[in-house]
């Protein structure tokens, strides 16, 4: 798997690799940043930003016009 470390679009820090209980790396992608920015994101933005801008939007509030 491809070790590089990615920089989150959102607060530009290191996009931490997922792994398994054994230390075995399974993902280096982060989460998908979208509606807050395009590309990916650290599971911090993820959790603080992206899914709280999402449960809004589920919601009707704060949703872009299309």
């Amino acid at each position: 798997m491809n070790e590089e470390i990615l920089t989150c679009v959102i607060c530009r820090g290191d996009i931490e690799h997922q792994k398994t209980p054994e230390g075995e790396v399974f993902w280096t992608r982060g989460f998908n940043a979208e509606p807050v920015a395009e590309g990916s994101c650290c599971g911090e933005c993820n959790e603080n930003t992206v899914i709280p801008v999402r449960m809004l939007q589920s919601f009707g509030i704060g949703a872009r016009d299309e």
